[in-house]
């Protein structure tokens, strides 16, 4: 941590005066105190000029006389000999991370190797130069990333070559270089699985949830293997808030009704002051609901106007092919594709997922 001590150094003092073998006193001699190596990221402390602090969050590395601080923590593998790894700043992997160990960051996360069924959760990025490999099987159940033993990659953006039965999230992009196979992606902005010059890259099996866009090689599989792609990601807050203020609305026409109903067959009662009373009563409610209804109706249609922008964005791009049975979702709007097609691009129309 900053201002945490790192090295002290010991002030020499002079020791006790001595003597020869004919009695002479010899003079005892004090030695100069070694400077400090003050190193990257550290500081003599303004109150004790023998003691070198951190100047920042980091790790300690040892120089000859003295430390610095690196702001990247380096490991080799992350193991049962590391432990867990909870770091203030990026962690640099050299190797793997094994199965069961978890590593969290408040910065970036780069791995060398592969993940290994662990759980890596950043800040930053998380970059994996090999690939991600899960549990057989464990993404089939939507709410299994909050198992102890879950494959779950959580960052800014996940970068990866390849990743099979994982739980993956991203506040922005999720990027992986050759395939992504049976994971559930719990969302992002962006899907990238290949490019324009890796057209075989693919996705199969498994959800996808994304915000805006998702760029494929090839969108299912000869077999047939249900892939969904669903673009509800940015849509159902907003949708959300639609259905609770459209129950909101029922609710306050629920109760305009009953009252209304109630002041006709108080018109059929014999009028006395106190009927007045509450029938004027019962109509000033009606009036003050009726105008609270119509606030309530102007925000359900500026819900449905910010929704059509985040309809419309919705893209898929496939570089290479589209197989059957794979599936694109936008809340109720559903299309599966039924025949192979070869390099295309989807969006929503009119209400219906269309080839544009």
């Amino acid at each position: 941590d900053i201002g945490q001590p790192l090295v002290r150094r010991i002030p020499s003092r002079p020791g006790d005066n001595g003597s020869d073998v004919l009695g002479k006193v010899i003079l005892s001699q004090a030695l100069k105190d070694e400077p400090f190596d003050v190193g990257e990221g550290t500081e003599i402390s303004p109150d004790d000029v023998h003691l070198l602090i951190s100047q920042r969050h980091g790790v300690p590395l040892k120089m000859k006389r003295g430390m610095r601080v690196s702001e990247v923590l380096v490991v080799g593998d992350v193991d049962l000999h590391t432990g867990n790894v909870d770091y203030d700043g990026s962690v640099m992997i050299k190797g793997d991370v094994k199965n069961g160990m978890h590593v969290q960051a408040t910065a970036d996360v780069y791995v060398n190797g592969f993940v290994e069924n662990a759980r890596i959760t950043a800040q930053g990025d998380v970059i994996i130069k090999q690939g991600i490999i899960g549990k057989a099987n464990a993404t089939k159940d939507p709410d299994g990333y909050t198992e102890e033993d879950a494959c779950l990659v959580q960052g800014h953006n996940v970068i990866a070559r390849y990743a099979q039965h994982a739980f993956i999230e991203a506040a922005n992009k999720v990027e992986m270089g050759v395939q992504l196979l049976h994971c559930r992606v719990l969302g992002c902005q962006e899907l990238h699985v290949g490019s324009e010059v890796k057209r075989k890259a693919k996705m199969v099996g498994g959800v996808a949830n994304v915000g805006v866009a998702a760029y494929i090689g090839a969108f299912g599989s000869v077999a047939g293997t249900s892939t969904v792609l669903d673009f509800d990601l940015n849509a159902r807050p907003i949708q959300e808030e639609i259905s609770a203020r459209q129950e909101e609305l029922d609710k306050k026409l629920e109760t305009i009704n009953g009252l209304v109903d109630a002041i006709l067959s108080l018109k059929k009662m014999k009028p006395s002051p106190e009927l007045i009373e509450k029938m004027r009563k019962a109509k000033n409610t009606v009036d003050e609901l009726r105008a609270q209804t119509d606030a309530v109706l102007k925000d359900i249609e500026k819900l449905h106007s910010n929704l059509e922008p985040v309809r419309d964005a919705c893209r898929l791009t496939v570089y290479g092919k589209v197989y059957p049975n794979a599936e694109l979702r936008f809340l109720d709007i559903k299309y599966v594709i039924k025949e192979e097609r070869k390099p295309c691009q989807f969006g929503i129309s009119q209400d219906r997922w269309c080839n544009l």
